[in-house]
């Protein structure tokens, strides 16, 4: 087993640097799902960066060091909180809020903030059982993982063999209730895989599947990334109830959360796109996750550009934006019994590593 490393200054320096770079080239405000418009769908399949690194100045600043963050704007406010540090204290942004949870989204602490995690680029997460999670890197890495001891914060090395006629951008991991792991392409391209007695190794035994028609603005050809809809995140629910909506997908390009149903046929998911939820402007979300136990509340992940924002999507659609940031870059989100965990993808700063956020929240 390989412990957790402790990650390096530059990261806050770069993520800072590029989402100014990003937004003084102009932000995307519109939420709407175009019909592949100004979306580029002939991405080459050798393009394995979502976005580039500016040169940023050495942040020599200690690791331990954090700063406040309060700020808690309407998930469509394109303007970033001062410093993407998470802070340390429990947060008190949302008040008074009765979400029947087995933790309180208004009594969470971020920790662990600096930590990383001996992977690349993690791009997606999912949780195998109540402390372990399933942590895989994108697209140019070839299915390479980790399994993440959360009790421990150690990581035992693994992969997802993924077979043939679809890429290697795996950004979204979700576990269905039959226990097997679902895997989300950029380019909406579904693999799944059947874990081990042990839940150390996995199998292809599905895949790859498309979501939906190459007609529809939903699903690309399976060979290109960032394409179309560009999805980072999948997530599968607990318990799902028979009319409603299997998952969903989270859609970078359109800002939205896309409804997963169960194909006629039983060979996997689909979208329905009638079924939608507006998050974010474009360009912002990067995952998706379902809490393990009852009521299973859904939240939402944000990379740089939101600037690593999470929200908390209510029973009745509302998107209720957190007050704690996930990890530098946030590509993968986990929730768990007692909080948040938050993966970022910082693309080479790290060299072979992968920054580590935890939440914990009390009741």
């Amino acid at each position: 087993m390989q412990s957790l490393k402790p990650s390096i200054g530059p990261v806050r320096a770069w993520l800072a640097g590029l989402l100014v770079a990003a937004c003084s080239a102009g932000c995307s405000t519109s939420g709407e799902p175009p019909a592949n418009d100004g979306v580029d769908t002939n991405t080459s399949a050798n393009d394995t960066r979502d976005v580039a690194a500016d040169d940023a100045s050495v942040d020599t600043e200690s690791a331990t060091d954090t700063a406040e963050v309060g700020d808690t704007a309407n998930p469509a406010d394109t303007s970033a909180p001062s410093d993407i540090a998470a802070d340390t204290t429990p947060t008190d942004a949302v008040d008074d809020v009765d979400d029947g949870g087995p933790w309180s989204i208004d009594a969470c602490t971020a920790v662990a903030l600096e930590d990383s995690i001996p992977l690349p680029e993690a791009s997606g997460a999912a949780l195998l059982d109540p402390t372990r999670a399933l942590v895989v890197s994108d697209s140019g890495n070839n299915g390479v993982a980790v399994i993440f001891d959360m009790a421990t914060e150690t990581t035992v090395p693994t992969e997802l063999p993924l077979g043939t006629g679809a890429g290697d951008d795996v950004e979204g991991l979700s576990v269905a209730p039959d226990g097997r792991v679902w895997g989300i392409t950029s380019a909406g391209w579904l693999r799944v895989w059947q874990p081990s007695s042990t839940d150390t190794s996995f199998s292809l035994v599905g895949g790859p599947i498309a979501v939906a028609s190459l007609e529809s603005p939903w699903a690309c050809d399976a060979q290109l990334v960032n394409c179309g809809p560009n999805y980072e995140g999948l997530c599968l629910h607990p318990a799902p109830v028979a009319g409603e909506c299997s998952g969903y997908l989270a859609s970078k390009a359109y800002g939205q959360l896309a409804c997963l149903v169960e194909r006629a046929d039983g060979a996997g998911y689909e979208v329905d796109s009638s079924r939608l939820i507006d998050v974010a402007p474009n360009d912002q979300l990067s995952g998706c996750t379902f809490e393990p136990v009852a009521p299973y509340r859904l939240f939402v992940a944000g990379n740089v550009f939101s600037p690593s924002r999470i929200w908390w999507v209510d029973t009745d659609e509302t998107v209720v934006p957190f007050a704690l940031v996930g990890a530098g870059n946030q590509e993968a989100l986990l929730a768990t019994e007692s909080g948040l965990w938050s993966f970022g993808d910082v693309q080479g700063i790290l060299g072979d590593q992968s920054p580590v956020t935890r939440i914990d929240c009390r009741p």
